[in-house]
């Protein structure tokens, strides 16, 4: 899928990017696509729904590519917390529209859809970290319609049909911790 900038398999149970975010730490499962996201206040675990081959890396990504070949799921390192793309190659891939990841919080955390879209992860009434709402686009680059559903444990996004492939959604899950906003001195910004 990302032939030349994927080649070398990672065989390990698991794997720490070298280019860590500040203030939290990222670690990705051998096997199952699984993200893990770790901050001073908060750990969030994000597992796409499916089967998935072993990763593959290349310097500031993993990415994994579904066992059919269809979809690749692509994690980057950004100051923010972790970017996924979704990357789904063709019709067979797109299906129903809607796709899901089984999302983990730590104990006392709960996670809520917000109006604007965007997925907020609290601890009692502290805001700990933020998965902004989708934006997907289609082989030419144009905008999808694109939502999140929230039902614990299971996050799922729904996406327009699209008229080319392939199909990105992008960013999927970004996690911006409440420490980050205290060092920008507001508690707005990109979250």
């Amino acid at each position: 899928s990302l032939p030349a900038l994927l080649a070398t398999p990672i065989t390990s149970d698991s794997v720490a990017l070298r280019a860590q975010p500040p203030g939290c730490s990222l670690a990705f499962g051998s096997a199952d696509a699984t993200v893990e996201v770790a901050g001073r206040d908060t750990v969030l675990r994000m597992r796409p729904i499916g089967t998935w081959r072993p990763p593959q890396s290349a310097p500031g990504l993993v990415c994994y590519d579904s066992s059919d070949g269809r979809s690749t799921v692509v994690y980057r390192p950004i100051p923010q917390g972790v970017k996924e793309d979704l990357v789904l190659f063709d019709e067979s891939a797109f299906g129903s529209g809607i796709f899901g990841w089984t999302l983990e919080l730590a104990d006392g955390h709960d996670a809520r859809l917000q109006g604007d879209g965007s997925i907020d992860i609290y601890e009692g009434q502290s805001r700990r970290a933020r998965i902004p709402a989708p934006v997907a686009t289609d082989g030419p680059g144009r905008s999808l319609a694109a939502s999140f559903s929230l039902a614990m444990p299971f996050l799922s996004v729904n996406v327009a049909r699209p008229g080319a492939y392939p199909v990105t959604v992008d960013p999927s899950v970004t996690l911006t911790f409440d420490a980050d906003f205290r060092f920008a001195g507001t508690d707005e910004g990109l979250v």
